[in-house]
């Protein structure tokens, strides 16, 4: 699943700022999920309910390998 978490802030002087953090989120085997923010290159690539090898260490994304190729961390 992909997901936007968008954050604005407004700040003293009047300015409003948006950001947006991309995330990726992965069923594992066991069932559980895990969320991974990761920047847009990885976003677009990763397809929405596809199956593959996730490599992962902590809260950190490295690689996502499936039929339709190889995604790595940038």
């Amino acid at each position: 699943m992909k997901t936007r978490d968008i954050h604005t802030d407004v700040h003293v002087n009047g300015a409003i700022t948006s950001n947006t953090d991309l995330i990726l989120v992965f069923e594992l085997d066991s069932g559980s999920w895990i969320k991974f923010k990761v920047r847009e290159q990885s976003f677009r690539e990763v397809h929405e309910y596809e199956w593959g090898e996730l490599d992962y260490k902590g809260e950190c994304f490295l690689k996502f390998r499936s039929t339709s190729g190889c995604i790595e961390k940038l």
